[in-house]
């Protein structure tokens, strides 16, 4: 069965260099940790600067970028795959939520 990735925004730090900057730094670690769990198969983490960034990842081809940043920037992203997608996406959509991130795709 192929898994899929979800995609996150953190939607409180965008256009906040400082804040996006913070919350990239504390979740980098959390999710280092999911993945030596086998929590995940895979994950990434950005601090997307402009929306060329935020391009090249193909972002605008999952939402309306322009609706969602309102052409601020820097936003933090984050695709992960988690091990099924039926049995652990909803902790990890639980997770993500509590850190203050909201799904996407």
């Amino acid at each position: 069965m192929a898994q899929l990735s979800y995609v996150y925004l953190h939607l409180a730090s965008i256009g906040d260099v400082e804040a996006s900057s913070a919350v990239q730094a504390a979740m980098r670690p959390l999710l280092k940790a999911m993945y030596a769990r086998s929590e995940l198969l895979g994950y990434r983490l950005f601090r997307l600067k402009d929306r060329e960034a935020a391009e090249e990842e193909l972002l605008h081809h999952m939402f309306d970028l322009e609706a969602v940043t309102h052409q601020r920037y820097p936003l933090v992203y984050a695709s992960m795959t988690p091990l099924d997608n039926e049995a652990s996406g909803p902790a990890i959509d639980s997770f993500m939520e509590h850190q203050g991130f909201q799904r996407f795709r």
